[in-house]
C-alpha cells in the first residue's frame, strides 16, 4: 500500500534506503536519515525521486514509485547504474 508522510515503520526504512541509493542516480535527490519516519524530508526526496524518475510528483510513495526506486536498486545491485 502508497506510504505517505506521517507512516512510521520498517517500511519506510526500506524507502529511504531506496532513495538514498536513487540519490546516487538522480543528484537532485537528497540524501535522507534511514530513520524508520516518514517525514518532511522523506516526502521532499520522494517527490525529487519522481520528479527526476518523469512521474506524477505526488510526494507519496506509491506502486509505481516503488516500482521504479526497486529498477534502480536491482541495476545498481548487478552493477549496472
Amino acid at each position: 500500500s502508497p506510504l505517505s508522510e506521517g507512516y512510521r515503520g520498517d517500511a519506510a526504512s526500506s524507502l529511504q534506503e531506496y532513495l538514498n541509493f536513487a540519490a546516487s542516480v538522480y543528484p537532485s535527490v537528497p540524501r535522507i536519515a534511514v530513520d524508520g519516519v516518514f517525514g518532511p524530508q522523506t516526502r521532499r526526496a520522494v517527490r525529487e525521486f519522481q520528479r527526476a524518475a518523469g512521474l506524477p510528483v505526488t510526494g507519496v510513495a506509491d506502486r509505481e514509485t516503488w516500482d521504479a526506486l526497486a529498477a534502480i536498486f536491482r541495476r545498481g545491485a548487478a552493477g549496472q547504474t
